[in-house]
């Protein structure tokens, strides 16, 4: 049996077929997304994705904000291969290109997103650590679906610091030391 092939052709399928509750789901994140990020004079926000799948929310977020540079993290090169179909991401790269503990690299990115799909690769509660660690770190966007096993984790870790998180879409998404632009501007 051909996986390579199978994934390809599910993958295809996902890009184009999106369920009407999870299309308003992606348009309030892309909402929520626009809304937090860090506005730096003359430059668009660097957003980084983290388990960017066929691209769904890269095309969503470019639609809404196409001054915003994009990068999509994915583990599955099939995936990657899809979502750079539709050229909604600036740059695709596989995870195991990318170090997250690079102080350099990390400073380039305004936002982290990290999706639900990671935790099958890696622990994001361990990536959460380490971006919390960082000097100089962007704003963190953690969002949650019904297979998250990772919440009371990820929760306890920030506890132990001291950080303001603020959960948003019926608590699907976990907003990590942000100010919304509503509240920088009362």
């Amino acid at each position: 049996f051909n996986w390579s092939a199978y994934y390809e052709r599910v993958s295809h399928v996902e890009a184009q077929l999106v369920l009407p509750e999870k299309q308003e789901f992606l348009q309030a994140l892309t909402h929520l997304l626009v809304d937090y990020l860090p506005i730096k004079a003359g430059q668009p926000a660097h957003v980084l994705e983290m388990g960017c799948g066929v691209g769904l929310l890269g095309r969503s977020l470019r639609a809404e904000y196409a001054a915003a540079n994009l990068t999509g993290l994915e583990y599955s090169d099939v995936v990657l291969k899809v979502a750079n179909g539709d050229n909604a991401y600036d740059t695709l790269l596989h995870r195991s290109r990318v170090r997250l503990d690079d102080p350099e690299w990390l400073a380039q990115i305004d936002m982290l997103l990290l999706q639900p799909r990671i935790e099958a690769y890696e622990s994001r509660v361990s990536l959460l650590g380490e971006m919390l660690r960082q000097e100089k770190r962007p704003v963190i966007m953690l969002v949650f679906d019904g297979d998250c096993n990772d919440r009371g984790e990820i929760e306890n870790l920030l506890m132990a610091g001291e950080h303001t998180i603020s959960w948003a879409l019926s608590e699907q998404v976990l907003v990590i030391d942000a100010l919304s632009k509503a509240q920088t501007l009362q």
